[in-house]
């Protein structure tokens, strides 16, 4: 026969529930209490799972094509605007990050980049109003250290430890100042971040079409040493390579490849953004020499009027892999 209430819940479970339920009342009535530590916990923890959020580890944004230097080698594709990069447009910068940054909860570090950064005029502008945003941890500048940082910006970066500079050392040569603008912004209370002088690029040779299938695009892609996530034209993309080539008309690519941040919705933006981080692999991948297994270094910042040496293999090269790409 069927049990009754009593036979179904025992005096003992009735008993640890009103317990569970005191310390629940004693959590909430006392913050300070590791009642109430655990419990935000576990509701944090539940909340995660039903509906995460979207928070990006790291993205960055090109503000303009305008470079001090032509790298031959840019991974970029900044030495192919070849004089034609424009100036940066404030408001159209602006409306792509708050495009992107409404779209997520949460962005860990947000880069601003070029070409130069420093280039433009109203710089400063930009960097006050990405300040503004709650939404971003960390604000980091990447500059090639052939400008002086001015002095308003500095003022805005003192001793702030949500922003920094990252400086790329390309030798006395292309950048004589280097270790006075270093020493600057470190007088000036200002985070900063650089490379050794001998470091080495990722070589990722040209554009041709590879004829890769789409298992040995994904091989590619899973193997890529580098884990960009780009902004530049108002679009989002998985890389500088992918975002400038598409710009440049040098590969076609795919719609799925990229967000287009400025004509969708909020809402729709989130999901594109989200799924892209789950793409197996994107077009730009069968037009790139990079692989694992046959990763080859140049020199960095070689200028576009020397003539290219001959790509070394990693296997026999020593060099620092972190921030190998260009800046």
């Amino acid at each position: 026969m069927p049990q009754n209430y009593q036979q179904l819940v025992s005096q003992d479970l009735l008993t640890e529930y009103c317990y569970k339920k005191a310390k629940l009342t004693k959590a909430l009535e006392n913050p300070q209490s590791v009642e109430f530590d655990m419990l935000y916990a576990l509701v944090a923890k539940e909340m995660a799972k039903v509906d995460p959020p979207l928070i990006i580890p790291y993205v960055e944004f090109c503000i303009s094509a305008q470079c001090t230097l032509k790298c031959r080698d840019c991974a970029n594709f900044m030495q192919h605007y070849q004089g034609k990069a424009k100036p940066m447009d404030l408001e159209a910068v602006k409306s792509w990050i708050v495009a992107f940054v409404e779209s997520v909860d949460h962005i860990m570090t947000l880069r601003l980049m070029g070409g130069e950064p420093l280039m433009q005029k109203d710089f400063t502008k930009l960097f006050e109003f990405v300040l503004t945003l709650p939404k971003i941890q960390h604000i980091q500048i990447v500059s090639n250290a052939t400008l002086v940082p001015k002095d308003d910006l500095l003022a805005l970066m003192a001793n702030n430890t949500k922003c920094s500079f990252f400086f790329s050392n390309y030798g006395s040569k292309l950048a004589p100042k280097y270790d006075a603008i270093v020493k600057h912004c470190l007088d000036h209370g200002v985070l900063v971040q650089s490379t050794p002088a001998d470091i080495s690029w990722f070589d990722m040779g040209d554009t041709h079409d590879r004829h890769l299938s789409d298992e040995q695009k994904a091989v590619v892609y899973q193997n890529c040493p580098n884990n960009c996530r780009h902004v530049w034209n108002g679009e989002f993309h998985h890389c500088p390579r992918s975002a400038h080539a598409k710009y440049l008309g040098l590969i076609e690519m795919p719609e799925q490849d990229y967000v287009p941040l400025l004509e969708l919705d909020s809402a729709t933006r989130r999901e594109r953004i989200r799924k892209m981080y789950d793409a197996p692999f994107i077009e730009a991948c069968n037009h790139c020499s990079l692989s694992k297994e046959e990763l080859k270094l140049v020199p960095c910042a070689i200028q576009v009027t020397t003539q290219r040496p001959k790509a070394t293999s990693n296997k026999n090269a020593s060099t620092k892999r972190s921030n190998n790409k260009r800046k």
